[in-house]
C-alpha cells in the first residue's frame, strides 16, 4: 500500500515548473505578435499573429507532449523577434569597402575619401555629405565630385585640416540617410550636409502608379526604431518573403523590359501620367526629423540642401532627351508639369522642415534653374556643375 506522505511527486512539481516556463515564453512569444501588428498591411497581420498565438493555443488545449512543442516554438518565434530587434540596421548601405575601379575610390568603411581619412583620430573639421546618386558622383573620379572638390575649396579658404567624408550612394531615401547618420556618428563628424529629394519623390511616384512595386514599409504610428524593426515586414523573415514575393517580377520576364525602359528619353514614353501632390510622402518628413534630432542630440551642424534638377518649362529638347528618372524603370512617365511640381514640393518641404527643427539649410536648386549646362540629365551634374556645388557651399560657408 502506497502512503501518501504530502509532498508532490517528483513528475508534478517539474510539469508545474515546465508550465510555468512555456506560459512565459508563449506570452513573450504573443507580445511580439502584437508588436509585430502594422496598420497598413493588415494581410500580414493575418498571418503572423495567428503564427505567434499558436503555441499558447497548444499549451491551453494541449497534453504535455503538445505543451513540450508550444514552448519549443514559442522559444524560436521569440529567438527570431530578438534577432530582428538586433540585427544590423537595415537600412544602412555603402559602396563595397576599399573598392578601386577607374578612378573611383572607397575607404574601409565603403565611403569616397580622398585622402583617406583615419577615423581614429579627430584632428580635422569633419564634414560628412550624405545622399543619394547626386552626392555619391559614381561617374566622376575621386578629385572630380563636389565633396572632394569642397574639401579642397574649404582648405584654401579658411587655412584649416578639412575632412570631407562622402557617404552617397546611389537610389537612398531619407530613411537610409538615416541610417547612415547613426553609423558615422560615433566618428564625430562635426557637420552634415545632406542632398536628397529625388529618390524620395520617385518612391512617392511608384507607390501611386505601381501596383507591382513594393509598399512601402513606413507608417505613421511608429516613432522608435526599434518599433520598426519589429513590424511583421521588417522581421528577418518578413523581409525574406517580401523579396521572395517580389522578385516574381523577374520571374515573370520584366527583367528586360525593365533594363530597356532604364535609359535616356523616359519623358517620350507612351503612357504618360499626371500627378500632383499637396504634400510629401509621410515617410519623407518623418525621417528629416530623425535626422534632425540626431544631429541636435550630438552637437553635429546640420546644412540641408535642395536638389537641383533640369525640370522647368522651357527646357530644350536635347536636355529632354537625356531625362530617365521620370520615373526610372517604370513603363510610364510623368508629364513635364507633373515633375515641376513634385520636385518643387519635395524642396520646398526640405526648406519649410529645416526652418521648423532649426536647422540650417541652402536652396541649391534655385541657383541652378534654366542651366541645362549644369546637368548631364535630369539631376546629375556635369564637371562644371560639381564645381559649381562646391563654390557655391564655399560661399555658405563664409556667410
Amino acid at each position: 500500500m502506497r502512503m501518501n506522505t504530502g509532498k508532490c511527486c517528483p513528475d508534478a512539481a517539474n510539469w508545474r515548473g515546465f508550465r510555468f516556463v512555456a506560459w512565459c515564453v508563449c506570452g513573450l512569444s504573443l507580445a511580439f505578435g502584437f508588436l509585430s501588428w502594422d496598420p497598413v498591411f493588415t494581410l500580414w497581420n493575418l498571418i503572423f499573429l495567428p503564427v505567434h498565438a499558436i503555441p499558447a493555443v497548444l499549451l491551453v488545449f494541449g497534453g504535455r507532449r503538445l505543451a513540450q512543442m508550444s514552448c519549443c516554438a514559442g522559444m524560436c518565434l521569440v529567438i527570431h523577434g530578438v534577432v530582428s530587434l538586433l540585427a544590423p540596421d537595415p537600412d544602412f548601405h555603402s559602396l563595397p569597402p576599399r573598392m578601386s575601379y577607374e578612378g573611383v575610390t572607397t575607404d574601409e568603411l565603403g565611403f569616397r575619401t580622398t585622402p583617406q581619412v583615419d577615423y581614429r583620430v579627430h584632428n580635422a573639421f569633419r564634414i560628412a555629405v550624405i545622399g543619394g546618386s547626386t552626392a555619391e558622383e559614381i561617374h566622376r573620379h575621386d578629385t572630380e565630385t563636389w565633396p572632394y572638390l569642397l574639401q579642397e575649396k574649404l582648405k584654401s579658404a579658411t587655412g584649416r585640416r578639412v575632412e570631407v567624408i562622402n557617404t552617397g550612394l546611389s537610389g537612398m531615401r531619407m530613411r537610409h540617410h538615416a541610417a547612415t547618420l547613426r553609423r558615422i556618428i560615433k566618428y564625430k563628424p562635426d557637420m552634415v550636409i545632406v542632398l536628397a529629394g529625388i529618390n524620395d519623390w520617385n518612391e512617392h511616384i511608384k507607390q501611386e502608379f505601381s501596383p507591382w512595386h513594393e509598399p512601402n514599409r513606413f507608417h505613421k504610428i511608429s516613432r522608435c526604431d526599434w518599433r520598426n524593426r519589429l513590424l511583421a515586414r521588417n522581421t528577418i523573415v518578413g523581409r525574406s518573403l517580401i523579396r521572395l514575393r517580389y522578385n516574381r517580377v523577374f520571374e515573370l520576364g520584366r527583367a528586360d523590359v525593365l533594363a530597356r525602359l532604364d535609359r535616356p528619353g523616359s519623358l517620350e514614353r507612351s503612357l504618360r501620367l499626371r500627378f500632383l501632390p499637396s504634400e510629401p510622402y509621410p515617410e519623407y518628413v518623418h525621417y528629416m526629423r530623425v535626422v534632425s534630432d540626431l544631429c541636435r542630440r550630438h552637437g553635429i551642424l546640420c546644412l540641408w540642401l535642395t536638389q537641383p534638377t533640369a525640370y522647368w518649362n522651357g527646357v530644350s529638347s536635347e536636355t529632354r532627351a537625356k531625362f530617365w528618372m521620370t520615373p526610372p524603370r517604370q513603363e510610364y512617365t510623368l508629364t513635364l508639369d507633373s515633375l515641376i511640381r513634385i520636385s518643387r514640393l519635395y524642396n520646398g518641404a526640405t526648406v519649410r522642415d529645416a526652418c521648423f527643427f532649426g536647422d540650417s539649410f541652402f536652396d541649391l536648386a534655385s541657383q541652378f534653374y534654366s542651366q541645362e549646362g549644369m546637368f548631364a540629365d535630369d539631376c546629375h551634374f556635369t564637371q562644371r556643375g560639381s564645381e559649381q556645388v562646391a563654390e557655391l557651399l564655399v560661399s555658405v560657408f563664409r556667410s
